[in-house]
């Protein structure tokens, strides 16, 4: 298990790391998040009301019979 350190190259036990390795700036890090952006398709945004009735039917499992009625 790993010691106390101020050290950014600690690893845990498991061995990945507890912060960034110094030097990573975030905009590196953002620049490689977003490196293939512009050759992935654009995806359709769906209308409000389909994403709170895709929401509320999610709920379903989790809710009485008579408690998702009063949310239908």
């Amino acid at each position: 298990m790993a010691t106390p350190s101020s050290d950014c190259s600690e690893q845990t036990s498991v061995g990945a790391p507890t912060s960034p390795r110094r030097g990573t700036t975030l905009a590196a890090a953002a620049s490689v998040t977003f490196r293939h952006q512009s050759s992935l398709p654009t995806l359709p945004i769906p209308p409000l009301e389909e994403t709170c009735r895709r929401y509320l039917e999610s709920l379903r499992a989790l809710q009485t019979p008579e408690e998702f009625a009063a949310r239908s």
